[in-house]
């Protein structure tokens, strides 16, 4: 029994994912993902917890727990398969995904994930992403798949996400699932200790490298989002997280695709630079007028691309310690020059790419910081952020969701959203295509930002979207 019980301890758990129990524990960085479907046939609560048990069996990190050992954050499998699924009858999507930003996991047994099943009346989601595949289509749900981020960063959860809908779509056919062929596995941070170690032996040796960091770093923190004196939140305002979603047709996406590319930049560049400009529409239309406006922003980076081995079968959290942040000057006039300042922008956060500054920056933290106090200091509740927002941009996902219609079971709509309210932070944008059409999630935190002013930012970024395309 006690060699039972030791296999189950798998490692310590990494920076990452302490870092991101801690968010747990405070209330932020709890990640949720709505995937709306259209069936065939009705899915049932039988057949969801069928599909769910599969899941587990099938997806490593669905299967563990976060325990202390000697002190020490674990790593460790559960004890047995526990579901927290719960059936809505023709519920409020909305209603429901604000639940589910107060939703806390047991993390000492697990589960760390939990899944909302919420019918809609027949035909009432009208989704337009499903491209009228077919009218058999006519049973419409919304699964929302809330999972601990410890575990779990945005490229895996989109793995399990079209993992579910295979398996939704065999169960009802009659397929036989195979629950021995997994998704992938769950490895250690060596290779990303060894990039780690690998910066600061560089850092060691350039002190005109660690000058010019620590004086970013100084820079940055010194930044004062000019929004911060937009909105006008009254003191007995009850923290939340709310989430605004934009989803642009196909017309426009292409439109603007097109355009980025001829501009020669990526659609990352290209959104940020929409977002800027409409940021600023909102800052001059409350009477702040500069010569030069600072946006500083975060842009989320996946390190498995700097993994010297193949990380397609890697599991689990794949950020950097620290995240990536750049303070970008434009001009009053941004619009006029836009997409000569997007092409700015594209050149620095591509060189930056490249060379991996974004572990520069983290080693360089890493070496010179108090890493507990560092900690304290990410979950602090006072304070104001010194940047805008972070952009989280998964690109293109047609290609990781099954775009074609299943069976019987077929995709209509991603949508991602997430938990910051008690983070010192205005709001996370998460971008990605699907189906020919761009979506665009704003989560954002009632302490900071009004649901007026982020749903006149989303409409901005529609607008201009349309016009950047004719300059």
């Amino acid at each position: 029994m006690a060699n039972s019980d030791e296999g189950k301890w798998l490692r310590k758990a990494t920076l990452c994912e302490q870092i991101y129990e801690l968010g747990h524990q405070n209330g932020v960085y709890l990640t949720h993902y709505t995937l709306d479907l259209e069936s065939k046939m009705p899915i049932t609560e039988d057949i969801m917890r069928q599909a769910l048990v599969h899941l587990y069996r099938k997806v490593p990190v669905l299967r563990l727990c976060l325990r202390e050992r000697d002190s020490e954050l674990w790593i460790r499998e559960m004890d047995d398969c526990v579901l927290d699924l719960e059936i809505i009858d023709e519920g409020d999507v909305e209603m429901e995904r604000n639940k589910m930003t107060l939703h806390t996991y047991n993390a000492f047994d697990g589960p760390l994930w939990c899944v909302r099943l919420v019918s809609q009346t027949k035909g009432s989601t009208g989704l337009s992403q499903s491209r009228g595949e077919g009218k058999d289509f006519t049973f419409n749900y919304s699964v929302i798949f809330g999972i601990h981020h410890s575990v779990s960063d945005g490229s895996t959860n989109v793995k399990i996400c079209n993992l579910l809908r295979f398996i939704l779509d065999s169960i009802m056919i009659g397929d036989a699932i195979d629950d021995d062929v997994q998704l992938g596995e769950i490895t250690d941070d060596k290779e990303m200790c060894a990039l780690l170690d690998r910066e600061m032996a560089k850092l060691k040796n350039d002190p005109d490298l660690c000058s010019k960091i620590k004086r970013e770093l100084a820079e940055g923190s010194s930044v004062r989002p000019l929004i911060r004196h937009i909105c006008r939140i009254p003191s007995d305002t009850v923290i939340m997280s709310r989430n605004v979603t934009l989803t642009v047709d196909s017309a426009t996406t292409n439109m603007f695709l097109k355009k980025a590319r001829s501009e020669g930049v990526t659609l990352h560049s290209a959104i940020t630079g929409v977002i800027n400009v409409s940021l600023l529409d909102l800052i001059k239309e409350a009477g702040i007028h500069h010569d030069e406006y600072v946006f500083r922003a975060g842009h989320d980076i996946d390190v498995r691309r700097y993994f010297v081995n193949d990380a397609s079968h890697m599991l689990g959290i794949y950020g950097p310690v620290f995240g990536y942040r750049y303070s970008f000057v434009v001009p009053k006039d941004l619009l006029s020059t836009f997409w000569d300042n997007v092409r700015r922008f594209h050149q620095h956060f591509k060189i930056d790419v490249a060379e991996g500054a974004v572990l520069t920056t983290s080693a360089y933290r890493l070496m010179t910081e108090d890493f507990q106090a560092s900690l304290k200091d990410l979950f602090r509740t006072a304070g104001e952020p010194n940047y805008y927002y972070t952009i989280s941009n998964m690109g293109n996902l047609s290609g990781s969701l099954s775009e074609e219609a299943g069976r019987v079971v077929t995709i209509g709509k991603l949508t991602r959203f997430s938990s910051i309210r008690n983070g010192i932070s205005f709001m996370c944008i998460y971008i990605h295509t699907f189906r020919d059409q761009l979506n665009i999630s704003f989560s954002y935190s009632t302490k900071f930002l009004s649901h007026d002013f982020v749903q006149k930012l989303a409409d901005l970024v529609k607008e201009h979207m349309d016009t950047v395309c004719t300059l």
